[in-house]
């Protein structure tokens, strides 16, 4: 699926109120990303854990992050060429590795 399409269909299937939909989003982000977190625990324990189980995860943090990104009029693409354009730039630098927003 195209993320044009995508993002036009997943608009349809917002429902959260506009006076409080960024905190939503970023809740509900937070709350799928540990979702993920848990399959994998889980899966580091050796229980069993099926991939389509964590790939649906994956899909309700693609949701909130692409309600996110729209919320801040930018596409998923965009979010994709600045992170490369950054990592790329800290690969230049020699700073890959470390903590924080300076390096």
């Amino acid at each position: 699926m195209e993320l044009i399409t995508y993002r036009s269909i997943m608009d349809g299937l917002d429902l959260y109120p506009a006076d409080n939909a960024l905190e939503c989003y970023v809740f509900g982000l937070v709350s799928e990303a540990g979702e993920v977190a848990g399959k994998m625990k889980k899966l580091a324990r050796g229980d069993d854990v099926k991939k389509e189980a964590i790939i649906q995860e994956l899909g309700d943090v693609l949701w909130y992050l692409d309600r996110l990104a729209k919320y801040f009029n930018y596409e998923i693409p965009d979010l994709a060429s600045i992170n490369h354009d950054k990592l790329v730039r800290r690969q230049q630098e020699g700073t890959l590795r470390g903590d924080g927003d300076s390096r």
